[in-house]
């Protein structure tokens, strides 16, 4: 199952989706990619902030998640 989070940039304001999880459809065989992991760090689109997932503030910047199978 993978998440898609909406998250506003806390530096910036702007609005943006990042994907992470492993979707049902991803091949066992194959190693998740480094960019779905839920540890991997990811930037913000407009002003290239840096966030994870596993920040102690994350959920303060999510605006909506979605799980998809």
């Amino acid at each position: 199952m993978a998440e898609i989070y909406t998250i506003k940039c806390p530096k910036c304001g702007n609005v943006f989706n990042v994907d992470k999880g492993v979707l049902m459809s991803w091949y066992f065989s194959k190693p998740i990619p480094l960019s779905l992991r839920e540890e991997t760090p990811f930037n913000c689109p407009s002003c290239n902030h840096t966030m994870s997932l596993q920040d102690d503030h994350f959920n303060d910047n999510v605006l909506e998640v979605i799980n998809a199978d």
